[in-house]
């Protein structure tokens, strides 16, 4: 075969047919040289074709070397340049007509145009020579598709790796969040499938490798994974991670579940709700639209029943006039994973009570002021501030949960 001067060993199919190698001009440089085969002289000379056609005339020789008079024509067209694609992004199983903008898009009509993303091929209309109107139909799965384009009905398809179209799946869906049967912690859990461990987070939350914005999201998020006891900051609102306590964390427990330990001094109550920031988690080996703070409103679920206070007193049955009255709330339970509010009261009018009312006031305000503190358990009282008599107290306990026995 010899095409455009440049001969090439045939491949003969059958009778009728033979096959024969036609070399890539805007892909390498072509041979100025003749007569010689086209891998020998690769690098010989230039030609590259940027845009418009360039024809070449093929002919055929039995023996190598008596070309035919007849000849046939080959035309080169300038491969076709991609600059963007509308709509860029579409919902799974969607079905649209994707618009594609670019340069030496083919008009003569003799070839199909075929797009290709992924494993899916569509038949384009071309609008003019920078216009595509292509249908297409999203797959089911989240994913990220290259683009491709065939000017010759789907047998050569050149890349443009810089285009590519987002697949995106339904974001995660919060399941429940619930509170753990220590009261320390709490259990956000997603629905299936499970969630990327927030491998998306945006500028706004200290990404700076990828995903500058909701409308730029990250396309491979494997390595932006959080892994370990992380700042709860990366995934909940500002609001929500100043009612959890001073070191307060969060962590991954697997890619359904994210665990929030509570810090000291947590200020959160049941009837407050957590805030996961917008655009922050998406769904696991898919690209999925991230979760919005619309829907990421958390009312918290505890366990039920809920712990209930029970105060017990430890103290010296009988003491002397020397001795100290030692008090303790050591023994009492019932804290839901904080701490407890006591309360003292000196019963002095009780029946087996023989102490003034007077005596007993004094008392009352001695034991609270030593016990002015949630977290003093333990209090001891000089004999001067005890009367002499049949004393009898009373201690009260609430928790956190407004539960409260006495």
């Amino acid at each position: 075969c010899s095409v455009g001067g440049v001969s090439s060993p045939a491949t003969v199919i059958n009778s009728t047919h033979v096959q024969c190698p036609a070399y890539p001009i805007s892909a390498r440089s072509r041979s100025l040289q003749t007569g010689g085969f086209f891998e020998d002289v690769a690098n010989a000379g230039t030609e590259t074709l940027l845009t418009g056609t360039s024809d070449r005339t093929v002919k055929f020789a039995m023996d190598g070397q008596l070309f035919s008079s007849s000849s046939l024509t080959l035309t080169y067209f300038a491969s076709p340049s991609v600059t963007s694609i509308s709509p860029s992004t579409l919902s799974v199983s969607e079905i649209r007509t994707i618009t594609v903008t670019g340069t030496n898009f083919r008009t003569d009509g003799v070839d199909a145009t075929i797009m290709r993303l992924g494993s899916s091929t569509s038949t384009c209309t071309v609008s003019s020579a920078t216009r595509l109107l292509c249908p297409f139909t999203a797959p089911a799965q989240g994913i990220a598709l290259i683009l491709e384009l065939s000017l010759n009905g789907g047998v050569d398809f050149e890349g443009h790796n810089s285009v590519f179209l987002l697949s995106r799946a339904a974001k995660p869906e919060v399941a429940a969040a619930t509170i753990q049967s220590t009261f320390t912690a709490i259990d956000i859990t997603f629905a299936s499938p499970p969630t990327d461990r927030a491998a998306f987070r945006n500028a706004a939350n200290g990404s700076a490798s990828c995903g500058t914005d909701s409308t730029l999201p990250c396309h491979v998020i494997t390595e932006r994974q959080l892994s370990g006891t992380f700042d709860c900051g990366e995934v909940l609102a500002t609001e929500s991670v100043g009612l959890l306590g001073a070191g307060a964390g969060c962590v991954w427990a697997d890619n359904s579940t994210l665990t929030v330990f509570l810090g000291s001094s947590p200020t959160l109550t049941l009837t407050d709700s957590l805030l996961l920031l917008n655009n922050t988690i998406m769904r696991g080996k898919e690209v999925s639209l991230p979760l919005e703070s619309t829907t990421g409103q958390l009312t918290l679920t505890a366990p039920m029943p809920l712990p209930v206070p029970v105060p017990v007193i430890q103290s010296k049955d009988v003491i002397g006039p020397c001795d100290m009255l030692t008090l303790s709330t050591l023994l009492s339970s019932g804290a839901a994973g904080r701490t407890l509010t006591f309360s003292w009261e000196v019963l002095w009018n009780d029946t087996a009570s023989t102490i003034t009312e007077a005596q007993g006031a004094a008392l009352n305000n001695s034991i609270n002021a030593s016990f002015v503190t949630s977290d003093v358990q333990t209090a001891s009282l000089a004999a001067a501030e005890v009367p002499t008599g049949t004393i009898v107290l009373r201690l009260s306990a609430s928790n956190w949960l407004d539960l409260l026995v006495g």
